[in-house]
């Protein structure tokens, strides 16, 4: 019977180690996200990263570029070569006073002059609509 119990009581150490192991490992996922410009290319999915990179740099060589103007959002699109049918553009962003956005099915991007550029991987079966949000949105 004492073997029994020592048993159940290995089993069940076990089982609260686990758990406790991938709560950690899902709240330190959550912690990794960061503005596109501080970010680690590893943070990203499906190449995303190399988009991005390509948007900033295309931002820092047009200071002239309004990219929050509704007006020229399909200039916009044009210059950070975005698919202008693909890319759906909205102009106020909650939690960002001074932002825009540009969604894809598969693809967000947050543009604040305060708070730089963010960006995420949206899923793949994600409908494109104004309500589609980054995880770090929510």
């Amino acid at each position: 019977m004492a073997y029994l119990y020592a048993g159940l009581g290995i089993a069940m150490l076990t089982g609260i180690m686990a758990i406790f192991e991938m709560a950690t490992s899902y709240v330190q996922f959550q912690n990794t996200w960061q503005p596109a410009s501080i970010a680690s290319s590893s943070l990203y999915y499906n190449g995303l990263q190399l988009k991005d990179q390509v948007i900033t740099q295309t931002i820092a060589g047009n200071p002239g570029l309004d990219v929050c103007n509704a007006a020229s959002a399909d200039d916009v699109k044009e210059a950070l070569d975005l698919d202008k049918l693909a890319y759906a553009f909205s102009g106020s962003v909650a939690n960002f006073a001074s932002g825009c956005s540009y969604t894809s099915s598969g693809h967000r991007i947050i543009f604040d002059s305060n708070k730089g550029l963010w960006s995420c991987a949206l899923p793949s079966n994600h409908p494109v609509n104004k309500d589609s949000k980054c995880d770090f949105e929510v």
